[in-house]
């Protein structure tokens, strides 16, 4: 049996590795090919490219939120894990939500990687926002239970969303949102959204509102829009 030289493994390392280089596809290779189709037109609801505004919205928890809808997916929505080509690694779909911001005119949006542990004590704007409607419920301070948390979220989104009559309900730990039939529960800080909305716009300002809330270290967004379910 012939001897393999050191030599000749190494030629051929470095000849696989250039070859692996010259097939790799750029950011924007790897977005016109398998992500244009839903953003360039924005099918399945899907936010436009040159949309500034709405990526901007969907950006406010950083680009670590964005990376980790764009790699596990979103439920209840047309974005599947990886868009659907779970043949992308993890870094390539990194790179093409970059690229996405980029050409949508928001390159100033930070990781945010959130690696310290945030705290759930309520701030100055929540509290003002709350407190500013007739209701003038009472407001826990200091550190916030999950359930507390939900009810932060949710008056939050009845102030911002419902109208006047909506009220507040709360029922083993699931606190729901009368009059705009959204149903907030808080795990260990992930708030999870669930319902179904007549506006369908209110979806999205409904994940950004409960985003925003102080404490709430991540929101799982499974609202449908009514209109799902309607017939032509």
């Amino acid at each position: 049996m012939g001897h393999i030289s050191f030599t000749s493994v190494f030629i051929a390392v470095v000849a696989f590795s250039a070859s692996f280089a010259c097939n790799a596809k750029s950011p924007e290779d790897n977005y016109r090919e398998k992500c244009s189709v839903c953003h360039d037109g924005g099918a399945g609801q899907a936010p436009r490219l040159q949309d500034k505004y709405t990526w901007a919205k969907r950006a406010s928890n950083g680009r670590q939120a964005l990376y980790q809808t764009a790699i596990v997916g979103k439920p209840n929505t047309a974005m599947a894990a990886k868009g659907g080509y779970t043949d992308l690694s993890d870094q390539e779909v990194r790179d093409i939500v970059d690229f996405m911001l980029k050409a949508s005119g928001n390159t100033a949006i930070k990781l945010l990687t959130k690696q310290t542990k945030p705290s759930l004590s309520i701030g100055p704007s929540d509290a003002a926002t709350v407190n500013s409607e007739p209701s003038h419920r009472v407001i826990p301070q200091g550190v916030l239970s999950d359930l507390d948390l939900s009810k932060v979220v949710a008056e939050k989104l009845r102030v911002s969303l419902a109208n006047a009559k909506a009220s507040l309900d709360e029922y083993e730990g699931v606190v729901t949102v009368r009059g705009l039939g959204i149903k907030v529960q808080t795990h260990q800080g992930v708030t999870t959204l669930t319902g179904t909305l007549k506006e369908t716009d209110h979806i999205a300002q409904a994940e950004t509102i409960a985003g925003s809330t102080k404490g709430v270290q991540k929101v799982i967004n499974k609202l449908i829009a009514a209109s799902v379910f309607e017939w032509d």
